[in-house]
């Protein structure tokens, strides 16, 4: 009697099978769970093993086998019925208990029906692959013994078991057969696959040793889904192929709903941040468990809805919220004023409404702030008075756009420093007048220059002899400019060139700003009355009055005719021009402050040159 041999390996191969459920033919194989009563008052207990048997695998390695066998005249070997099915059944055994033994504790020269058979060679291996060839050649490179085996002219047949394990563990088992086939099968006998459950039994005593090695397989057998809008938790319960063993674990209600971004910048590109999701102990959520919908647009100014809905094993939705905000700016220059300033900034033409002015007695602007609101986007500066004196000012400005009922606000500009200036009004009695305060000096001017407006004088151009009708008060208008920008930066050149070029030019006009009697040519462009008594005391820069002690005063005011006799205005006024042309330079932007000075009355050398005549 050839005594029957046995030999574990283990090969570490890394692959993984694709399983399908399938039948195959039954065979004379002993089940244990077909042989219960062949247990009977021992101490065992019962197993659920559940997997797939890979035929085509068994097939394929045979197939491969008998082509080393060809090349090394050793002859092919048929797949026996009982073999091929002991095989797998072995296969099975040794998924939940690699040993030469059965887990019943007998011989595994006992796979058939209970006998000692030596009719067959046994190799067992676990391993991580279901390739043939490459599980073949393993073997036959590592083991040059087992490789005469398999090339041994005594075997005839043979019976090959793969099978996968649920935890993904590929088991192999090679029977070959001394004695002829008790019947031959073919790979067309069998499908491809076979996924099923069989009971096995496991010895007590070997309990212990299983218990250590044994690598639950846990399947799903119910699920109570979590659910979002209820904030519920759910369960899943997990039962072990193969012992039986159960177990409950939480699914705890998505919690949080997370955008990788709360705001953006408008730049006119859409936006579409990333979500992340997590349950109420802090856990990331996968997102096969969900679908994000998006709103359309994202690219606008605004706030924007992101939609998330579970599936799998959550229910219910959550949303989260980000918004994009306007462009910035960035302010130009802060001028100081008298008790106050000018602050210009940076204009934002696209998704603007306007800009709101913060400035505050504070670097971090975290306490006495003012806000102060520009309502057109085209605005670029703004005057800010009533003030106090000599004091050090904090100002930055921010775009904002309204959407309906809702206003969103850009970043704030960095903060720029001013420290208003002094009035260097000082309240008294001016020519038998009492003016308090600069708006006291200011509507005083103004009834005066009305009063005097109505006086006119007739003069005689002394080239033409013609008689005209104008104020009876001249004055002189002279123009000057500084501090030009080009493209924002200041250009010391183009400010003494400008200044030179039209610092020379001397308009002779009435009171300002009018230029005769003619009404016509007391509007602006638009119409609209160029009349002094327009004059606020926002708009004086500074102001000064001299008592000359005869009546009047500078800007003189004669107390018994209550007529301007003689008065200085200074203008100023930036201009801000786009897309030109300078010094080749093609668009360009260019900022200038033009200056304006009205001299009352008119010199005698200015009005020599007029060619007008007193009459």
């Amino acid at each position: 009697m050839k005594k029957i041999l046995s030999t574990t390996l283990a090969l570490l191969l890394v692959l993984t099978t694709v399983f399908s459920v399938s039948l195959s033919a039954q065979a004379a194989v002993r089940y244990d769970s077909d042989n219960a009563a062949l247990y009977s008052g021992r101490d065992y207990t019962w197993l659920n093993i559940r997997g797939t048997e890979n035929y085509k695998s068994a097939f394929q390695f045979m197939d491969i086998l008998n082509t080393e066998r060809t090349a090394n005249a050793a002859g092919t070997l048929v797949m026996d019925q009982e073999l091929l099915e002991a095989a797998m059944l072995h296969a099975r055994e040794i998924s939940v208990y690699p040993s030469s033994n059965r887990p019943n504790g007998e011989n595994a020269i006992y796979l058939l029906d209970g006998t000692d058979h030596t009719r067959f060679y046994l190799l067992q291996v676990s391993a991580a692959s279901s390739d043939a060839k490459l599980i073949l050649n393993e073997w036959f490179d590592t083991y040059p013994a087992m490789k005469a085996q398999f090339l041994s002219p005594d075997y005839v047949c043979g019976g090959v078991g793969c099978f996968q394990a649920t935890d993904g563990t590929i088991h192999w088992v090679v029977l070959l057969g001394y004695d002829a086939a008790t019947k031959v099968v073919k790979s067309s006998d069998y499908r491809a696959t076979v996924t099923r459950t069989v009971k096995i039994a496991l010895k007590n005593t070997n309990a212990a040793s299983w218990n250590a090695k044994h690598t639950h397989s846990y399947q799903v057998t119910s699920t109570v889904k979590a659910n979002a809008t209820k904030n519920a938790n759910g369960k899943i319960t997990r039962k072990c192929s193969v012992c039986g063993k159960t177990t409950t674990s939480t699914l705890y209600a998505p919690k949080t709903v997370t955008l990788s971004a709360a705001s953006y910048t408008y730049d006119g590109k859409v936006k579409k941040p990333s979500v992340t999701v997590k349950d109420s102990k802090g856990n990331k959520i996968g997102s096969q468990y969900y679908t994000v919908s998006y709103p359309s647009g994202r690219k606008n100014v605004g706030k924007y809805t992101v939609k998330v809905t579970f599936k799998g094993n959550y229910i219910g939705s959550k949303s989260a919220t980000f918004a994009i905000k306007p462009k910035g700016t960035s302010v130009s220059k802060v001028t100081a004023a008298k008790k106050g300033f000018k602050v210009t900034w940076k204009k934002q033409a696209t998704q603007t409404t306007g800009y709101e002015v913060q400035y505050s007695t504070a670097s971090n602007f975290k306490k006495g702030n003012k806000t102060v609101t520009v309502s057109k986007n085209k605005t670029t500066s703004k005057s800010v008075s009533k003030l106090s004196a000599k004091k050090k000012y904090y100002v930055r400005v921010q775009a904002y756009v309204n959407q309906g009922k809702k206003s969103y606000s850009g970043a704030y500009s960095a903060a720029k420093t001013v420290t208003t200036a002094k009035d260097p009004f000082k309240k008294g009695k001016y020519a038998g007048v009492q003016l308090n305060t600069t708006a006291d000096a200011v509507r005083y001017y103004v009834k005066a220059y009305n009063a005097t407006k109505k006086e006119t004088a007739k003069y005689q151009n002394k080239k033409t002899d013609e008689i005209l009708t104008y104020y009876k008060l001249l004055g002189v208008k002279t123009l000057g400019a500084d501090n030009v920008y080009i493209n924002g930066s200041r250009n010391k050149f183009m400010d003494s060139y400008l200044d030179s070029m039209i610092s020379d030019t001397k308009v002779g006009t009435g009171l300002p700003p009018c230029t005769a009697v003619d009404k016509s040519e007391d509007t602006d462009l638009n119409g609209k009355s160029l009349v002094t008594s327009r004059l606020r005391d926002t708009d004086v820069e500074t102001l000064s009055i001299k008592d000359n002690k005869n009546g009047t005063g500078t800007i003189t005011i004669n107390t018994s005719s209550g007529k301007i006799t003689k008065a200085t205005c200074n203008m100023k006024v930036n201009v801000d021009v786009q897309h030109v042309t300078i010094s080749g330079m093609k668009d360009q932007r260019v900022q200038l402050c033009v200056i304006v000075k009205d001299t009352f009355p008119m010199s005698q050398e200015l009005f020599d040159s007029s060619n007008l005549e007193r009459l």
